[in-house]
C-alpha cells in the first residue's frame, strides 16, 4: 500500500543572499504564483564578523509554552497518516474592519503592478496575514480563545511591509523583457552617477545605447514606479536650469 498524506502542512525557513535570490528569481516564478507563497524578508545587515558564544539554555518559558501546546492539542502522534486533531480560534469583531481594508489594500496593489508583471505577488498575501495573526495570538498565550485586533493589525503590518520591499526589489532586479532589462540597466546606471540631466544622457553610456523615445518611456516608467525621480539643479545666476534625474 502506498504512503498517503491527509491535510498536508509545512513550515518552510531559507536563507539566501539578495544577488543569489534576486539574479536566479525570474519573471515566470513570479506569474505562475511560486514567489507569492513565501514571506519573502529583505535583510539590510551588513556583513560582519563571526562571534564565539557561549551555550545558551532554552528559556523556561518556552519550554513551558511548547507543554501548553502538546496539551492542548493533546498528547498523540503526529502523523501524515492521521487526521490532524483541530482546535479553532476566532476573529474578534473588530478583526473584520482591518482585514477588509487589507484585502483591498492587496487589491489596489494587484492592480498598480499589473503593469510590471507583479501583480501575482500580493495573491496571497491578505491569507498570509490570516495565517500569522493565529501565530502571534499563541506565541502570546498558548491557551488563546480569541485572536483579537492587535494580533490581527501586527500580522497585517508585518506583511505589507515584506510585501512592498519585495515589490521595490523586483522592480529593479526582475526582468522579463528586453525592455524591462533596459530598464533595469539604466536604473543601475543612475544610482551609479549619483543624477544626471536627459542631455548628458543622450551623450553618455550606457543612456546613450537607447533611443530618444525608448529612453524616454523607461525614465517615465521608472518615476511611476517610484524607482527614479527628477528635480531641477539649484545653481546662482541666470540662465536654464536642467531637470536632473535620480534613483531613488
Amino acid at each position: 500500500q502506498n504512503p498517503y498524506v491527509i491535510n498536508p502542512a509545512i513550515t518552510m525557513l531559507t536563507m539566501t543572499t539578495p544577488d543569489d535570490f534576486f539574479n536566479t528569481v525570474g519573471i515566470e516564478a513570479v506569474k505562475d504564483g511560486f514567489i507569492n507563497r513565501f514571506i519573502i524578508c529583505i535583510s539590510d545587515a551588513q556583513r560582519t564578523l563571526g562571534k564565539r558564544t557561549e551555550f545558551i539554555a532554552v528559556p523556561e518559558s518556552i519550554i513551558a509554552w511548547e507543554k501548553e501546546i502538546k496539551i492542548r492539542r493533546g498528547n498523540g502522534d503526529e502523523s501524515c497518516l492521521i487526521n490532524p486533531s483541530i482546535v479553532t480560534l476566532n476573529f474578534s469583531e473588530k478583526c473584520s474592519a482591518l482585514q477588509k481594508d487589507f484585502d483591498q489594500y492587496c487589491m489596489d496593489a494587484m492592480n498598480a503592478n499589473e503593469k510590471f508583471g507583479l501583480e501575482a505577488i500580493s495573491g496571497r498575501s491578505a491569507e498570509m496575514a490570516l495565517r500569522l495573526s493565529l501565530i502571534i495570538a499563541l506565541s502570546e498565550n498558548p491557551n488563546a480563545t480569541e485572536i483579537t485586533a492587535t494580533h490581527t493589525a501586527q500580522a497585517i503590518g508585518w506583511v505589507k511591509y515584506n510585501l512592498n520591499r519585495l515589490v521595490k526589489e523586483l522592480k529593479t532586479s526582475v526582468s522579463g523583457s528586453k525592455h524591462e532589462g533596459g530598464k533595469k540597466e539604466i536604473l543601475k546606471a543612475l544610482r551609479a552617477c549619483g543624477g544626471i540631466s536627459l542631455t548628458d544622457m543622450f551623450k553618455r553610456p550606457p543612456f546613450s545605447k537607447y533611443e530618444r523615445k525608448i529612453l524616454n518611456e523607461m525614465l517615465s516608467e521608472l518615476y511611476d514606479s517610484e524607482l527614479a525621480t527628477k528635480e531641477i539643479e539649484q545653481k546662482e545666476g541666470a540662465g536654464n536650469r536642467k531637470t536632473i534625474w535620480k534613483a531613488l
